[in-house]
């Protein structure tokens, strides 16, 4: 028989229809109690798992450790393990990146490459807060709010409806270990600030925090699931030989014009922003050009949006 927490997970995935027996799933394995977690609830629900371990060698010896530490985790399950070693700062010079987006990019070339059904990451409900809360104080929108997604496209989180205490208390009650990345402790980086001193300070106005926001997360989610297929739908009824319909586009409400013209905006090639979109906005609206990047004019002219290069306006 089950227990809850697994029980959970199993409802989380039928929910999000994540995957099925046939499929095979990579769990990306850090070593770290979430997805040592991940790994052991996919093992006991009976799906077909192999597992793979990104040492980034930022560390030291501490990054070496979590290797070993995954090795010998999944010798014990029998579960295949395949191991990267990324050259993140080598990779991070030459590419002019920040160390964490480096990191992820270098991560997520190995995970596609290893050529499983589904691509498991261990995302908890917590993360997913503490990722609305960033979200929020950088200013977001629906999305934003809604945190992490549990499914995109072929990655899968089954653990983004279980807390993080509710993890630990799960590895405790089996006696498995776990390893802790020393840079989780610090304050020093805006995501540990809010891990540590902002949602303790939440839960005390609400001790039933994590349950109210997964309320509101899913709510939100089905919003603006709705939202983005009235969008697409909106986009490919104003598509034209040259352009766009900027008297349908501007019959739309707000929030349904606003995503059309981020599918305008990435169907021509454009960063899609907030500005980006105000100004493109704003043309539908009247009539006019904007620059919209570099020499790339967004131009509203006789119920058309179209665009073109700044010399190309000029002849």
């Amino acid at each position: 028989m089950m227990n809850n927490f697994l029980v959970k997970v199993a409802s989380t995935i039928e929910k999000f229809n994540m995957a099925n027996k046939s499929e095979r799933l990579l769990v990306c394995l850090s070593g770290g109690a979430d997805s040592v977690t991940l790994l052991l609830c996919l093992y006991e629900l009976g799906y077909d798992v192999c597992a793979c371990h990104v040492n980034h060698h930022l560390r030291g010896e501490e990054s070496d450790r979590d290797q070993h530490f995954c090795e010998k985790l999944c010798e014990k399950l029998g579960v295949e393990l395949k191991v990267f070693h990324a050259d993140v700062v080598g990779y991070c010079k030459e590419h002019s990146v920040s160390t964490e987006e480096g990191a992820r990019k270098l991560r997520y070339d190995f995970f596609d490459s290893i050529g499983a059904d589904k691509i498991c990451t261990a995302h908890s409900l917590s993360d997913c807060l503490e990722t609305a809360i960033f979200n929020l104080a950088r200013g977001t929108g629906l999305k934003g709010i809604c945190g992490i997604p549990p499914v995109r496209g072929n990655i899968i989180r089954p653990l983004i409806n279980c807390t993080r205490q509710e993890i630990e208390d799960f590895l405790k009650e089996r006696g498995q270990d776990f390893v802790t990345d020393s840079t989780n402790l610090t304050d020093d980086y805006t995501r540990n600030k809010i891990r540590h001193l902002v949602v303790p300070r939440l839960a005390e106005l609400n001790s039933s925090l994590f349950g109210s926001y997964a309320m509101t997360a899913d709510r939100l989610r089905t919003d603006s699931d709705y939202l983005e297929s009235q969008g697409l739908e909106a986009f490919e009824k104003a598509v034209l030989p040259k352009g766009y319909d900027a008297l349908c586009l501007r019959q739309l409400h707000e929030s349904v014009r606003r995503r059309a013209i981020m599918h305008i905006l990435e169907k021509e090639g454009l960063t899609v922003s907030h500005d980006s979109i105000e100004d493109i906005d704003r043309l539908i609206l009247d009539v006019g050009k904007a620059n919209i990047k570099g020499g790339v004019f967004a131009v509203c002219s006789k119920g058309v949006l179209s665009f073109a290069k700044g010399e190309m306006l000029e002849n």
